[in-house]
């Protein structure tokens, strides 16, 4: 069989031939039979995409191009029509060159795997049947020859289902029974993998049906442990099934079912023929009914936008689907979270240029070290400083977090001559002083990396651009009182009468004199010694702040962008969309700078919240605040002050009514059903097979924090249904409390209550919990998993704990007294004669929110005296201490020791992982 391209029809081939051989007279249709006959190639049907899509945007470039190339409308507002239409075709030609790629990727690795197998299947054009009596009455109609075509990729062999439609339709249940048939016949035992490849014709692929089928293949059956469907998008869905029946003469005048099938047999020779099997009525099975019992009657998802799906056995209720951006989702989330259900309807971000594309996508040569550093490399291009304060633990950060406020800030136009040039001001330098400014910022930042991202940006950052050239401008004309404003609403081309007239400018950067300007403009005088700060509401807030992100500039969040519908989008919408798992989303690939963009994006989110409550506070207050008894209530005691703060609802998460309201429903737990019986723990594994299988190249679990927390959240739903149906019997009440460990990753505190004939007791303590390792040989599942996750490796504890002990033998050995203290109790009992910091030194409850902390320790007591006469003290688990029990200590101690140095002279040993402190502490 001979694979031909597409651009290579039979007209294009006859002319080859006659221009290498004008001495034969050949006429067209005689090689166009030759090819037929002597090498099975047939012409007539389509053998490429044929996408009114794509024809529509072609019509739309044609369009375009003519009225730029004739200088009819205006110039700026075409090409940026016109780029807007360039990035649709491509967006489209990319989600169409997944599915290829993915088809591609799927016969090269069933080639080399014979535990997996790829096959694409269809069904085929309705063949023809000439008119039969089908009754008694003579009631003459025709019929019609149905055929599914079922295609390994690898080693090109095509089953061929044949049927006439009294036997069945094309429904649903008929597919699925045909690849039963398929899967049961023709599918070795060896293989345990599939991917399948076909159309999303709703009817009879992608549907609830086949989806329950394939899924109980993998669950109820065993008999596949990965299934994964995939779907192209429409217009785009050529596959070797159409280019099978393109083989076949359907021009015949076929009699019966059996001349087809005869028709099939012959129509290929190499590498081998068709395989046909003929169906009867007694061959079909509704699957529908037989599996309706099992599983819910609808889809819990829109099939309509689904691109892929993966069913896996050692994940019973979660599969994968992509919908029509190829946004990664799962079943159990909310449907409506990446797009609200299709009414956040927002371009993507446009591609990468060059070298910014190779540099996150490991191409490049410095790929590795930009990527590692690629925080650093936004900072030296960024135009505006990020004010917060980053709390990040000492030693081991992999993640990025902040404490207290987040906001950006720009300044003016010259420098104040005491401080070398930074942020905006360096774009103003000639490119040369640029590089080495950047450079000298950033020690470790390679020069080539750095003039690639200087001239990228250069070429197309429309803000940092225009900036420059209206400063340029400014300068030509000696002018001194100007300002330079990037609105906070786009302007339509050619509307300002005070334009400089240039002719690559776009309405983004406006030159105007220093007058009043919109309370949410950024606007750069020429001298300005303060920093100002950029509202949140700026359409240009991320882009000025993310260059690297955003090398075209793109428009960020703004007040101007609407649904599908006339509701306005919000914040947390926005950016839901843009950070989904997308085809061609580079913000995933950008690490550390990821992080930092996601808690910039929370804050923003979070700040309209807040500004909301804010401005409701009249219509709050009147819901659910209707007099001064309420306020004390809830514990905002001075009457002085009720009016004067903002008050936020319990639906806020965090605020203090919301706690409150919380900590009020597990009282009413306990009051009715006593203390909980159970308490469990559910940690995050970095290492789930969802998370590990859906990294990037060269990406870390801790570089995708979005993924960690989605999948966990599923996780953990997965395991409150299970808890709540009765794994571990019947269940009264239940609540559970999400936490993030230090270094990021969240875990779950569930206590539950069991019902009275499920409740443990003291006798069963034996049956219901194992403190053995489980035989490898019995339950080789369980013995993986408990030696994997909880057998604790030879680790910075005992080391550290033998140390603790050699000291205090040592010392107390000598008649010394050595103070051995932890800030556990449970860490105390480990030490010799060693107590909490809290008892040993009185440390007061209310301590953190003490201004001068001290510890309720006099002079003259006995306690006073052992810590004067002691030479060395002890603690342990330092880092879970607050800073100021530490300061506490230290003031203490200097004054009970009447000594100014540090601790009071006296020898500390601050023990613990200092990897690990807590944001803030």
């Amino acid at each position: 069989m001979y694979n031909l391209p597409d651009e290579l029809n039979i007209t294009k081939m006859f002319e080859l031939f006659q221009q290498q051989h004008p001495a034969e007279s050949l006429s067209y249709e005689t090689y166009r039979m030759i090819l037929n006959n002597k090498f099975n190639i047939s012409f007539g049907y389509p053998r490429s995409d044929t996408c009114s899509l794509c024809d529509q945007i072609n019509a739309r470039l044609t369009c375009l191009d003519s009225k730029l190339q004739s200088g009819s409308g205006e110039t700026a507002a075409l090409e940026r029509e016109r780029a807007l239409v360039l990035t649709e075709k491509e967006i489209h030609h990319r989600k169409a060159e997944v599915f290829y790629n993915r088809k591609k990727a799927a016969r090269e690795k069933s080639s080399l795997d014979h535990s997996t197998l790829a096959i694409a299947f269809d069904y085929q054009k309705e063949l023809p049947l000439p008119n039969k009596t089908t009754n008694d009455i003579f009631y003459r109609r025709q019929l019609s020859v149905h055929s599914l075509n079922i295609h390994e990729l690898a080693g090109e062999n095509v089953y061929i289902y044949v049927y006439n439609e009294t036997v069945a339709k094309r429904r649903s249940d008929d597919v699925a029974y045909l690849l039963h048939h398929f899967f049961s016949n023709h599918v070795p035992a060896e293989v345990k993998h599939l991917e399948l490849f076909s159309d999303g014709c709703a009817g009879q692929n992608k549907n609830w049906t086949i989806i329950r089928f394939l899924y109980a293949r993998v669950h109820f059956w065993k008999r596949f442990e990965t299934i994964k469907w995939s779907f192209p998008v429409r217009g785009h869905s050529y596959m070797e099934c159409d280019r099978d029946l393109s083989m076949v003469n359907k021009r015949r005048q076929a009699e019966t079912q059996q001349h087809w099938v005869e028709e099939f047999q012959a129509a290929r020779k190499r590498p081998s023929p068709f395989n046909t099997i003929e169906m009867g009525q007694e061959d079909f099975f509704s699957h529908t009914e037989y599996l309706k019992p099992l599983f819910k009657q609808t889809c819990p998802v829109p099939t309509r936008p689904i691109r892929e799906i993966l069913f896996y056995s050692q994940n019973s209720m979660i599969f994968f689907y992509r919908n029509n951006w190829n946004a990664y989702k799962f079943p159990g989330q909310t449907p409506a979270k990446c797009c609200s259900n299709g009414k956040v309807d927002l371009q993507p971000l446009p591609a990468l240029p060059s070298p910014l594309n190779e540099l996150f996508g490991g191409e490049a040569l410095n790929s590795k070290h930009f990527l590692e550093n690629i925080r650093k490399y936004n900072a030296v291009f960024q135009l505006t400083s990020l004010g917060c304060k980053e709390a990040n633990h000492r030693g081991c950060s992999p993640q990025f977090r902040i404490q207290g406020q987040l906001y950006h800030l720009i300044g003016s136009q010259h420098a104040d001559g005491q401080n070398p040039s930074s942020f905006l001001l360096i774009y103003f330098l000639n490119d040369d002083d640029q590089v080495a400014r950047r450079k000298s910022i950033f020690d470790s930042l390679l020069h080539p990396v750095l003039l690639d991202i200087q001239e990228s940006l250069k070429e197309h950052h429309k803000y940092a651009k225009e900036i420059r050239c209206a400063y340029e401008f400014a300068a030509s004309q000696d002018l001194q009182d100007f300002a330079i404003i990037i609105k906070e609403s786009e302007r339509p081309a050619g509307t300002h009468p005070g334009r400089y007239n240039k002719p690559d400018f776009k309405e983004d950067a406006v030159l105007m004199p220093n007058e009043p300007a919109g309370h949410r403009d950024i606007v750069l005088r020429l001298r300005d010694n303060g920093l100002r700060r950029i509202s949140e509401l700026h359409r240009a807030y991320d882009s000025l702040q993310y260059p690297l992100l955003m090398p075209f500039a793109t428009d960020g969040w703004n007040l101007d962008l609407k649904m599908t519908s006339r509701y306005k989008i919000t914040q947390n919408q926005f950016y839901c969309f843009h950070f989904f798992t997308r085809l061609g989303n580079y913000l995933l690939q950008a690490r550390k700078l990821f992080q930092l963009y996601l808690v910039d994006a929370y804050a923003k989110i979070e700040s309209e919240r807040l500004q909301f409550f804010r401005r409701e506070q009249n219509r709050l207050r009147a819901d659910n605040y209707q007099n001064l008894k309420d306020t004390v209530v809830v514990r905002d005691s001075d009457p002085a002050n009720v009016g004067q703060q903002v008050i936020l609802p319990a639906t806020y998460c965090g605020g203090p009514r919301y706690m409150f309201e919380k900590q009020q429903d597990v009282m009413a737990y306990v009051r009715k059903y006593g203390c909980p019986d159970m308490f469990i723990t559910v940690t995050t594994n970095p290492n789930w097979k969802e998370i590990s299988d859906h990294l990037l190249e060269g990406q870390h679990p801790h570089d995708r924090p979005d993924f960690l927390v989605r999948v966990f959240r599923l996780k953990l739903k997965q395991t409150m249904h299970a808890l709540k149906n009765g794994c571990l019997g019947s269940v009264d009440a239940w609540l559970y409390n999400i936490e993030f460990q230090k270094r990021g990753l969240p875990h779950a505190h569930i206590l539950l209550w069991m019902s009275r004939d499920s409740k443990i007791h003291p006798c069963m303590s034996d049956v219901a919990v194992s403190a053995e390792i489980p035989d490898k040989n019995q339950d080789p599942e369980l013995f993986t998993i408990v030696t994997s996750h909880m057998v604790h490796r030879p680790c910075g504890a005992l080391a550290r704990h033998f140390f603790i002990e050699t000291i205090l033998a040592s010392q107390r050995a000598k008649g010394s007294i050595a103070i051995a203290t932890a800030s556990t109790g449970l860490a105390a009992t480990l030490l010799p004669g060693g107590r909490t910091v809290q008892s040993t030194f009185k440390v007061p409850l209310n301590i953190i929110n003490s201004e001068t902390p001290s510890c309720s320790i006099k002079k003259g007591t006995a306690l006073s005296r052992v810590l004067q006469d002691a030479s060395v003290l002890i603690v342990d688990e330092a880092t879970l201490l607050h800073r100021k029990v530490i300061e506490a200590i230290d003031k203490t101690l200097k004054d009970i020791r009447s000594s100014s140095e540090v601790m009071g002279g006296l020898l500390t040993l601050l023990c613990g992982d200092f990897r690990q402190i807590l944001a803030g502490y």
